[in-house]
């Protein structure tokens, strides 16, 4: 028995993080990617030993918000909801599931943080080979095995015809800010957590990160190494001369990395996609201005409980909603407050810099990216809660048995 949870829990920890790449790939079932599918059957034993053997323990804190989603499903279906809207429901549940069930017999936090290194410097390391054939030959490498069912078809044909300052590097992934969403996780535990610092591999992941142009990885690397910077300092804050040292080479480096990223045409890339043409931000924020527009939710009902799962770009031809925004469309008020005092309570509760920087970071992304109904919010909540554990031990964790 104890060798087959031991299998169980290397899977469980594997599929958790390698679930963001694969999802690139499709099942052949319905809108389920190959992700979906292997956690399905993963959850099956899973489950058998919680019956067979214990009783389920599911975090408190997101009790509430799993009840809402049960009825919010229940009343769309006396409505009726499209095929679309009960997978996409299915599957943001499933999310939200192994999230909240106490899988600390399935996910070994020791040997998930060595599979997170090794594939984030290899996803980093091969995002950088993918920088030298765009900037250097003009070519570009495909992360996606394209003899496999791709989810979205673009990315077969993406890079066959090279234009400068069109390309930008994703590695194994469909988005640059896909990228950069997956690799913070590593980042901020190299650089965050207790004991010696990975400064080495921090850096190959900021260097990947800096080549994909991703307004969203720029906005991430300011505030991770930022709140790394002040955190050494604070431990440094005794003013010696190695301290004095030590601000001044981080300095010099800042300049020096500035005065190349300005004479670069990633820089200009960058500028113009979110100052200049705007279409970064524009995108972003003109799907606020259509979420919360009244003239598009004119039923309370619609406001206080969402529209449902239905393709809202397909029926409204809305712009791209970020995580608040699209959160309120399919849940409405009660169902993005719930979520975001989940957040909040699960800060609270966290312990340790690691565990309280991931949540920060979920916060922040909601309000430029879909990480609310995303399987990132797995990844990084599920590292969150265990780096949590790991600071205290003997932490009554919110649990409920059923």
């Amino acid at each position: 028995m104890k060798g087959n949870i031991h299998k169980l829990k290397i899977l469980f920890t594997t599929l958790v993080i390698v679930y963001p790449i694969l999802s690139v790939y499709y099942s052949g079932f319905s809108s389920l990617t190959v992700a979906d599918v292997l956690l399905l059957i993963l959850l099956v034993p899973i489950f058998f030993h919680y019956f067979r053997y214990k009783k389920i323990s599911i975090r408190k804190s997101w009790i509430p918000f799993l009840i809402f989603l049960v009825v919010q499903f229940l009343v769309l279906n006396l409505h009726g909801i499209d095929d679309y809207g009960i997978m996409r429901i299915f599957r943001f549940a499933l999310y939200y599931l192994v999230i909240a069930i106490g899988n600390s017999e399935f996910f070994d936090i020791n040997y998930g943080h060595k599979v997170l290194r090794n594939i984030s410097l290899c996803v980093s390391i091969f995002g950088l080979i993918q920088a030298v054939g765009i900037y250097v030959f003009g070519v570009y490498i495909p992360g996606v095995l394209k003899f496999l069912p791709i989810m979205r078809e673009e990315l077969l044909t993406y890079g066959s015809e090279y234009v400068s300052g069109t390309l930008r590097v994703r590695s194994v992934f469909g988005e640059p800010a896909h990228l950069a969403i997956y690799l913070c996780v590593y980042l901020i535990i190299s650089l965050l957590s207790e004991g010696k610092k990975n400064i080495r591999e921090a850096l190959i992941v900021t260097l990947c990160l800096i080549f994909s142009v991703s307004s969203t990885a720029y906005y991430l690397l300011f505030f991770i190494w930022g709140v790394y910077l002040l955190k050494s300092l604070w431990e440094k804050r005794d003013v010696s001369a190695n301290t004095v040292i030590y601000v001044i080479c981080v300095c010099f480096i800042c300049v020096i990395g500035i005065i190349i990223l300005f004479n670069s045409g990633l820089w200009k890339l960058f500028w113009e996609r979110n100052f200049v043409t705007g279409s970064s931000i524009s995108g972003r924020i003109s799907g606020y201005e259509q979420a919360f527009n009244k003239m598009y939710t004119p039923d309370v009902l619609n406001r206080l409980f969402g529209h449902g799962y239905d393709d809202y770009r397909g029926t409204y031809q809305f712009h791209y909603f970020a995580g608040i925004p699209l959160l309120y469309w399919y849940m409405g008020y009660v169902g993005l407050g719930l979520f975001l005092l989940i957040i909040l309570w699960e800060f609270i509760i966290s312990k340790g810099i690691v565990s309280k920087m991931l949540i920060i970071v979920i916060f922040m992304l909601g309000f430029v990216e879909q990480i609310y109904v995303s399987y990132n919010l797995m990844l990084y909540m599920t590292f969150s809660i265990f780096f949590s554990s790991t600071n205290k031990r003997t932490h009554h964790e919110e649990r409920v048995d059923i």
